[in-house]
């Protein structure tokens, strides 16, 4: 897993900064909306008090503006020293406890609330604004487009002239935890064997194995994570399959440690994790460090289509030649019993 920057509402280069301060703290509350940019877990936030001391409650809520629900995160948030023009020295925000998990698209809300405290009972909090009479003083539109920051029911997103306080966003940052890129794993489905057919009415186990490279050691992977079926089967409904038992073993002749796997047909046939069209099979799973990796290699589904031709065949009937021996043993038998 890995920290990356996700949102970023702060000022261009050469615009000036202004800040908005709540006199009234205890009657008002600033909530802006922000959208997610990637998928994860929202760890921290990165704000601009404008003072030289803040005092305020600060909450993060999955959703729209002026939520009814239990926050996600409130804290009360104390910051000393800021310079209202220091962009080097943001309040930072850890929210790594709060377990707050966004999709990408997915709207929530920074809150600030103030509590009377602090310099001159008082809080403000840096914005990026812009202003529509005079263009080019401020910062132009186009910072945030899809924030929106509202003081209790006004929103402040609406173009307008600065003096009317219009087209205003709170500056922040947003920082996301999300999964290492996915690595790729050398997978072998029925090691030496070439095409890989799998009887689907087969009671016993599939196969397969995962190599080892100068880069990648199958003894770091954890195996509880484990999970094998046909791609599209998975995202139409089907349920991947964990495996039966796994053994640490030379499967390539490199001198390397492979890990084998077997699966139970039966089970992959019954959870859909494999079918009749199934031509490739996935497997997924996660080192020890919870990076991501994954395998897929070739199948050939034998009968073709699920066919049941091989269950015609019954051993209760002769082969031809031997019913044609039968048959001329049955009528020397006959002609002898006449002849007496």
């Amino acid at each position: 897993m890995t920290v990356v920057e996700d949102q970023v509402n702060l000022w261009p280069e050469g615009s000036l900064i202004d800040h908005v301060i709540n006199v009234t703290p205890d009657f008002f509350e600033w909530q802006q909306e922000i959208v997610a940019g990637v998928s994860g877990q929202l760890v921290g936030i990165d704000l601009y008090p404008s003072g030289p001391e803040e005092v305020f409650i600060l909450s993060v809520n999955k959703g729209t503006a002026w939520q009814t629900d239990e926050n996600d995160f409130s804290a009360r948030i104390e910051t000393t020293g800021t310079n209202r023009y220091n962009l080097d020295s943001p309040a930072y925000i850890d929210l790594s406890e709060a377990n707050i998990r966004l999709s990408a698209g997915d709207t929530f809300i920074i809150g600030l609330t103030g509590t009377g405290e602090g310099s001159n009972f008082q809080y403000g909090m840096n914005v990026t604004h812009y202003d529509l009479v005079r263009p080019g003083r401020y910062a132009e539109p186009g910072l945030y487009i899809p924030g929106r920051l509202f003081l209790d029911a006004y929103q402040f997103d609406q173009p307008g002239d600065y003096m009317l306080q219009g087209g205003l966003d709170l500056a922040f940052r947003t920082y996301m935890l999300v999964p290492e890129p996915t690595t790729l794993a050398l997978f072998d489905i029925k090691p030496g064997s070439s095409p890989n057919s799998v009887n689907l009415k087969s009671k016993g186990v599939l196969p397969v194995a995962v190599l080892s490279t100068d880069e990648f050691d199958v003894q770091d992977i954890d195996l509880t994570s484990l999970m094998f079926g046909d791609p599209l089967l998975i995202d139409n409904g089907g349920t991947a399959v964990s495996p039966l038992r796994s053994s640490l073993e030379d499967v390539s002749g490199d001198g390397l440690l492979d890990l084998t796997l077997k699966f139970s047909t039966r089970d992959l046939v019954e959870f859909g994790a494999l079918g009749s069209n199934t031509i490739e099979g996935l497997l997924t799973g996660e080192l020890l460090d919870g990076t991501p990796f994954e395998g897929m290699d070739s199948i050939r589904i034998v009968p073709p289509n699920g066919s049941n031709a091989n269950s015609l065949q019954s051993s209760a009937i002769p082969e031809p030649t031997t019913c044609g021996l039968a048959l001329a043993a049955l009528c020397l038998a006959m002609s002898r019993r006449r002849a007496h």
